[in-house]
């Protein structure tokens, strides 16, 4: 299991360091937190391709943001389905 927090703006690098040292296969799962929130339309189109190709399964986890009533957040998570294949 990953879970990417805190250096948000990193995800979509991280993930793909991880694809590309072939440390995700069938079985791993990736959590990334305040997808909504801080606007990471990289990391989750990336993973939307992913779930396309039939690589993952994924889906956002609507919420707020911690502490917060009214600003509108999620968490990205996703279960690697196939042998990892990196698309670069």
């Amino acid at each position: 299991m990953f879970v990417l927090t805190q250096t948000y703006f990193q995800y979509l690098r991280d993930v793909k360091d991880l694809e590309g040292a072939k440390l995700l296969s069938a079985g791993s799962y990736v959590s990334a937190d305040n997808v909504v929130f801080n606007r990471l339309d990289e990391y989750r189109e990336h993973m939307r391709k992913l779930k396309l190709q039939g690589v993952v399964e994924s889906r956002l986890e609507e919420m707020n943001l911690e502490y917060s009533n009214n600003l509108k957040d999620g968490i990205g998570e996703c279960c690697v389905s196939l042998i990892y294949i990196s698309v670069g």
